[in-house]
């Protein structure tokens, strides 16, 4: 039998190796073939290593790329999250959203933050935003981590997207925006406002 993507004649996803493996860990009640929860904790605490450079590098091009390196990168490393699981944490905080109000709610705007999590009764880990969902981290070797490069940059997209969003200054929270592309923004106006365009 032909695998799903011969099948229908083009590649398999990004994402399909990831998830079948999720699934297997799901059926086996086992993470990557361990079933100890010391021995998934390890592998846990790999995975995060080796993803560590790849969130830590897409955090900062972020950081240069649209805030003008105002912002300053940080990682927790694997710590207790306080309810018998682990979790870690790199983050992008820069001045301008660590002093812009919440427009829903009072406080500073949280950072863009990228969490590897694995709480208590969990089978195995994932990664996933501050504000959004889940994604499994089945990270053994360095061959896994390039699959995960797509996922890595929707979190920190989505995250960014969502300080804008909670920001009560929304778009000036972003630094970088007016000297990278906000004459972009002048001349699609400008287009629009053309007679014939």
């Amino acid at each position: 039998m032909q695998p799903a993507n011969e099948r229908d004649g083009g590649p398999a996803p990004y994402w399909r190796d990831q998830l079948i493996r999720h699934l297997d860990d799901l059926r086996t009640a086992s993470y990557e073939g361990t079933k100890a929860r010391a021995e998934r904790e390890s592998v846990f605490r790999t995975a995060v290593e080796l993803v560590s450079g790849t969130v830590l590098a897409a955090l900062q091009a972020v950081n240069v790329m649209m805030l003008d390196d105002h912002g300053t990168v940080v990682f927790t490393g694997v710590t207790p999250d306080g309810d018998e699981g682990l979790a870690a944490t790199w983050e992008l905080s820069w001045p301008e959203q660590q002093t812009s109000p919440g427009r829903k709610q009072p406080g500073p705007v949280l950072p863009v933050r990228v969490r590897a999590i694995f709480p208590r009764g969990w089978t195995h880990g994932h990664l996933r935003g501050q504000r959004l969902g889940n994604w499994p981290l089945q990270v053994t070797t360095a061959d896994d981590v390039p699959a995960l490069k797509p996922v890595i940059g929707a979190i920190i997209a989505a995250e960014l997207h969502e300080v804008i969003y909670e920001s009560a200054s929304t778009w000036q929270v972003v630094v970088g925006y007016l000297q990278k592309a906000g004459d972009l923004g002048d001349q699609r106006l400008a287009d629009q406002e053309t007679p014939g365009s």
